[in-house]
């Protein structure tokens, strides 16, 4: 279960960085586990909840990839690349380049998100969750650590 925050409710001044630690998945790099805490509650990572319209869902290797209308989505597009550049905001390093791979996703009409749905190739609206889990540095660029969910049911 997850508990998350409404895309439209995140602030990046409850956003907090741990000391850096060896990034066991990239190698040669390092990795801020990110904690989010706001007057509700507190959080190892961020967890952000919102609804994509008129999206088209097809396997893709593992995961899902959902493709969309950027227009009709475009509000929640442009939070969600918000969000991304205020986090790696907080990382600022000016030897370093930030990746974007949020907005690249979203810039190419897609998102890529981890589960299952039992139906496919159906147009539909979906709420999903995006989990950032923290910032991953290497010598030349950082970045998120992210994933997107499908909500499968609410409370």
């Amino acid at each position: 279960m997850y508990l998350a925050i409404n895309l439209d409710d995140f602030s990046q001044h409850f956003v907090m960085l741990s000391e850096k630690t060896k990034n066991n998945v990239m190698n040669n790099s390092d990795f801020y586990r990110l904690y989010y805490s706001d007057t509700l509650h507190n959080s190892n990572g961020l967890y952000v909840f919102f609804t994509l319209r008129n999206i088209t869902i097809t396997k893709y290797f593992n995961k899902l990839k959902a493709t969309f209308n950027n227009n009709v989505n475009k509000s929640h597009i442009l939070k969600l690349q918000s969000v991304e550049r205020q986090i790696l905001g907080l990382f600022s390093n000016k030897k370093k380049t930030a990746v974007y791979r949020i907005g690249e996703q979203l810039n190419n009409n897609f998102i890529k998100i981890f589960g299952e749905i039992n139906n496919c190739n159906k147009e539909s609206s979906f709420q999903i969750i995006l989990k950032v889990s923290g910032i991953w540095s290497d010598v030349n660029e950082f970045g998120l650590t992210f994933r997107f969910y499908i909500v499968n049911r609410l409370l």
